[in-house]
């Protein structure tokens, strides 16, 4: 009986030793303090995160029209003979595209927007992109004679600048950043310019 008592005695005092060494738990006070601080990371921390994310997007489909146009010019002088005269839209039936749109506003170049028409459609991509070939031609046979694909990365009129790409005479496609002196189509000559801040070659 003794033993027993004993026994209970030692396992009382070790198990109100474990219950004083215990850490004690967070205050509500603390929680909603560190709530608050979680809370004003996530808003300056997750928009930049997610523009990075649609940025990263954009510019995959902007090097895509990229490679469709040069697919699309390559294509075309399989079939024809390309002149001074050869406009953006006589590469139309060689490319892809789901629907074409002659009513809804697309973003433009330096921030703008631009109506689709009937006369100046815009070619709806599958990836959510739309296409405005440019009614310019090349005006000539110089290696550096230009025509122009305008490329809205989420085809809706949102503020966000469209990348303007050039096919060369040559067959080589250049965007703003990237233009080479003396590249000029029926309009005159062209310089470099920025390209939009979400796309880049690299």
């Amino acid at each position: 009986m003794g033993d027993n008592r004993g026994m209970r005695q030692a396992f009382t005092g070790l198990f109100t030793n474990f219950s004083a060494g215990k850490p004690k738990g967070f205050t509500l006070a603390e929680l909603l303090i560190a709530l608050a601080i979680l809370g004003v990371i996530a808003a300056f921390t997750i928009p930049k995160v997610l523009l990075g994310e649609q940025h990263q997007k954009w510019r995959a489909i902007g090097k895509e029209a990229a490679t469709a146009f040069d697919a699309a010019y390559k294509a075309y002088q399989m079939e024809n003979t390309t002149t001074a005269s050869t406009s953006a839209t006589h590469l139309t039936p060689y490319f892809n595209y789901v629907r074409i749109d002659t009513t809804s506003a697309v973003d433009s170049y330096n921030g703008g927007t631009y109506t689709c028409s009937n006369t100046s459609p815009c070619y709806m991509q599958a990836n959510g992109a739309s296409y405005r070939f440019w009614e310019g031609t090349f005006s000539g046979t110089d290696e550096l004679a230009v025509i122009i694909l305008s490329v809205d990365p989420d085809g809706k009129a949102t503020g966000n600048e469209s990348l303007d790409l050039f096919l060369t005479y040559g067959g080589r496609v250049h965007s703003w950043g990237t233009m080479v002196p003396g590249t000029y189509d029926s309009w005159g000559p062209y310089f470099a310019d920025p390209d939009p801040p979400w796309f880049s070659w690299d």
